[in-house]
Formats: C-alpha cells, structure tokens, sequence
C-alpha cells in the first residue's frame, strides 16, 4: 500500500502512482489520455505535456517551474536512452513528490499550448 503524503496544498494524498498521476491531469482542461513509448500520457491539441513511467512522472517545463521541479530531491532530466543526451525541457519527478505533479501538469500544458 503506497503512504499518504502532503500535497503542494497542505491536502493529504493516497493513492498508487497512476491513480495520481491521472488525478494530477483532472484540472487540465481539454486533457487527452495518451501513450508514449507504451507509457500513460496525457496531450493536448495533440502535444504531449506529461507522461509516467515506472513510479515518476515527466513533464515538459520551462522557467522558473522547471528550475523548481528539477531542485526537487531525486528530480532530474528525463533520459529516455540512458546513455543519450537528456531531454533538456522533460523533467522527471519522483513518486514522493507526487503532491506537486498537479501544479506541474498545469504548467506543462500551458507551457505546450504556448508553443502552438
């Protein structure tokens, strides 16, 4: 059984990590459930914005958001050839920090809607 934590808001959160993960998309309007590379995603107007893989979230950020998303503990680029160059806009954010993947899923599609 995953642990309860604290979200970005002070609410407390439960849940596995897909059931949060597609909770963290509830308040992206026009959110399109997807698949990337055979893993959950969400899109809109056809651009991918966030994605899960194994128990960690990927968002595509810029910004201040994107600094503070990678500062976060175990944070880092998403990587998705190991040994290839990191995807420089793709943050990938651990499970424990699960209670921000809401704010950072808004902040993707914004991001994404933006360079349309």
């Amino acid at each position: 059984m995953w642990s309860l934590f604290a979200s970005c808001d002070g609410d407390l959160m439960e849940g596995e990590p897909k059931d949060l993960f597609d909770r963290a998309a509830f308040d992206v309007p026009e959110a399109q459930s997807a698949s990337m590379m055979g893993n959950p995603s969400y899109k809109v107007e056809g651009k991918l914005f966030m994605s899960l893989i194994g128990e960690e979230a990927i968002f595509k950020l810029q910004g201040e958001i994107h600094t503070e998303a990678l500062a976060l503990d175990g944070a880092h680029l998403f990587n998705p050839k190991k040994n290839g160059t990191p995807m420089k806009e793709w943050v990938q954010v651990p499970f424990d920090h699960a209670g921000q993947w809401p704010r950072f899923a808004v902040a993707a599609s914004s991001y994404v809607r933006s360079l349309l």
